[in-house]
């Protein structure tokens, strides 16, 4: 029952989010062409749009993250203008990672349970920036089509909507990267920490 249980609250945890942002992708997309479901529909035909759904908003985040405009890793550096809202946000300064410091060996050293809920809990909510970011574009996308034909205010306000909300995703996932970054830092070594003061032979 505790294995069911914590399977359940991981699948809340991450993969409703796939679910979330491929629906909300796949509903622009029969708006968009007048296809919406009238409730009559099957309940099996339901199931199955969820399913899609769920690989829809999986395609999406892992596919954009390849473009470089949001990661799903912990990132070493920062741009400014990120630099700044992680600053914004967080209250702490951003500092940069230099190449040598091993992050996926600090981020095994992560063992307290405590620990374990606090990282994955930003990595959760990073998650919901980096699918809401592409599946609000995908959407926004589909609803310039239906504007454009129908001309309808609502459907422009739809448009301006889900662009924004795409750009306030991305920003997002960025800050939530970047608190992983943070958050794994603290689980280097010390011996990591010595060698960057440590100077170089050629020095």
């Amino acid at each position: 029952m505790d294995e069911l249980f914590k399977a359940l609250r991981h699948f809340i945890a991450r993969d409703l989010v796939f679910v979330i942002g491929g629906g909300t992708v796949l509903a622009a997309a029969l708006y968009t062409f007048g296809k919406l479901p009238d409730g009559d529909e099957p309940f099996l035909l339901y199931l199955l749009a969820v399913g899609i759904a769920h690989a829809v908003g999986y395609a999406l985040q892992d596919g954009f993250s390849l473009t470089g405009l949001t990661t799903v890793t912990p990132p070493r550096k920062l741009i400014r203008p990120l630099r700044w809202f992680f600053e914004r946000f967080t209250g702490d300064k951003w500092e940069d990672i230099e190449d040598e410091i091993d992050l996926q060996g600090a981020r095994d050293r992560i063992k307290e349970e405590r620990d374990i809920a606090n990282f994955e809990r930003i990595i959760n909510l990073g998650q919901v920036g980096t699918t809401m970011t592409p599946s609000s574009l995908a959407t926004a996308v589909f609803m310039v089509f239906r504007a454009c034909d129908s001309g309808s205010r609502f459907d422009w306000f739809l448009v301006g909507a889900a662009s924004v909300l795409a750009v306030v995703f991305l920003i997002l996932a960025w800050i939530k990267a970047a608190q992983q970054t943070q958050y794994i830092i603290r689980f280097v070594e010390p011996a990591s920490n010595e060698s960057r003061d440590r100077p170089s032979a050629d020095a």
